[in-house]
């Protein structure tokens, strides 16, 4: 990554947030903070460990690490999302499925997972690593469904906007494996549950669609949620949501007696990583939101502004202001739309808005905002940095280009520029982030 362009030496300012990207994904690797939430292995039970979701493979490494020796069981993360690393061992399977759309891969993995925690007894220790990411990697729709109805379903909702809650609720209602039930399947096995957050309000029932966590099921009947969203669904799949199958174990449920759960990494974490670096750069800093949501060009223009507000503060002169925050933001998909993602149109539209706020403060700035997995939206990028000599480069990229926003391809603009954040596949997953630095120019 060039922040300043090709040929061109990166500013300060996207040096230094590079730096503090840097030091957000280090403060949520597992290979640092996972490791003190794990349990001691049972003195003469068998211990399994069920890995799941985009950062499968690096919380593996890091409970092989501690233990000292490769577990028993399943480690399931989406295609090209590190699984290569994983050290192989007897009894231990490594798969790979789909995302985000299940594929028949997920069939499979779903039921060696099954195989895995039956049979288990109350001296029998499972630990379930779970992410974000898992929902579509394992799968196993409830009898009399297939997984082309259960898909259907599931990408009906995205497609309507529903959010995360509710597409995780049909999912829930519908799946043999999640919602608590691999939990259920574990019982009577002590159940410790390890997650790396990348929900809201860090719901565990949302991650993964809490596989060993008991449902928070919203009051609502299912197929209301159907109806609400225009989802045509099959006989089959409103048959399955009128079965008292449909119902996951509910919270007091026996199953759950012997299962605790811990989340080791949140979206707060990456926040306060980044912060701290910032800090050590001279950096005042402020969080606006850990689980900032909403339109991602609406956030950025809201988050340029309350960077200038800042500056036109009494006594600012000079002084280094930092922004950050979390959460998942979204984007409006043009009809033929070409490369996109959340991330980058919040770093374009934000730096553009700062472009034209500064002209009255003549300080500098620079954006970057990423997404923690290192992949952005239908891109290979994981986000973009953006300072005021690439926000320049980016105005005049769009006059001989036309607008990147109508065509939802911000990032042919972005690559172009050399704006473009390139990570690949980071092991991680606590959701986005965001940061806004300004310098105020001296008295």
């Amino acid at each position: 990554m060039n922040a300043a362009g090709r040929g061109e030496k990166a500013s300060d300012l996207a040096r230094q947030a590079r730096a503090a990207i840097d030091a957000a994904l280090a403060a949520v690797d597992p290979m640092s903070c996972l490791p003190a939430f794990l349990p001691p292995l049972p003195p003469q039970g068998r211990a399994k460990l069920i890995a799941i979701g985009k950062a499968a493979a690096r919380m593996t490494q890091a409970i092989d690490a501690h233990y000292g020796l490769a577990l028993p069981g399943v480690v399931l993360a989406p295609y090209g999302h590190g699984i290569e690393k994983v050290a192989q061992a007897p009894r231990r399977l490594v798969l790979q499925a789909a995302h985000p759309a299940p594929d028949l891969a997920s069939l499979a993995a779903a039921e060696a997972i099954v195989s895995a925690l039956s049979g288990l007894g109350p001296q029998d220790l499972v630990i379930a690593a779970i992410s974000g990411g898992g929902s579509a990697l394992f799968v196993k729709p409830l009898p009399g469904l297939n997984l082309a109805e259960k898909r259907a379903v599931t990408q009906g909702l995205l497609r309507a906007g529903a959010p995360i809650a509710m597409v995780n609720f049909l999912r829930q209602r519908l799946s043999a494996v999640k919602g608590g039930r691999l939990a259920a399947i574990a019982a009577p096995a002590q159940v410790t549950t390890l997650v790396m957050s990348d929900v809201p309000g860090d719901d565990l029932s949302l991650v993964a669609s809490g596989p060993t966590i008991p449902a928070d099921l919203p009051p609502r009947d299912p197929q209301d949620v159907l109806a609400d969203y225009g989802i045509d669904a099959s006989a089959a799949i409103r048959a399955a949501l009128a079965s008292p199958l449909s119902r996951p174990p509910a919270a007091d449920s026996p199953c759950f007696q012997r299962a605790i759960a811990r989340v080791f990494a949140r979206s707060a974490d990456a926040l306060a990583g980044a912060a701290r670096a910032l800090q050590a750069d001279g950096f005042d800093t402020q969080i606006l939101d850990i689980h900032a949501q909403g339109a991602a060009q609406a956030v950025g223009r809201a988050h340029a502004a309350e960077a200038i507000r800042a500056l036109a503060t009494p006594g600012r002169a000079g002084k280094k202001l930092a922004f950050l925050s979390g959460g998942e933001l979204t984007v409006d998909v043009a009809s033929d739309p070409g490369i996109g993602g959340p991330n980058g149109e919040y770093a374009y539209v934000s730096a553009l808005r700062l472009t034209e706020l500064s002209r009255d403060f003549g300080g500098r700035f620079c954006v970057a905002a990423m997404d923690t997995d290192g992949l952005d939206g239908s891109s290979k990028f994981a986000g973009a940095i953006i300072d005021d000599g690439g926000a320049a480069r980016l105005r005049i990229d769009r006059d001989r280009h036309g607008d990147p926003l109508a065509r939802s391809d911000i990032y042919s603009a972005l690559d172009r520029q050399a704006c473009a954040l390139v990570l690949g596949p980071t092991g991680l997953n606590v959701n986005d982030l965001r940061m806004v630095l300004v310098e105020a120019k001296p008295d």
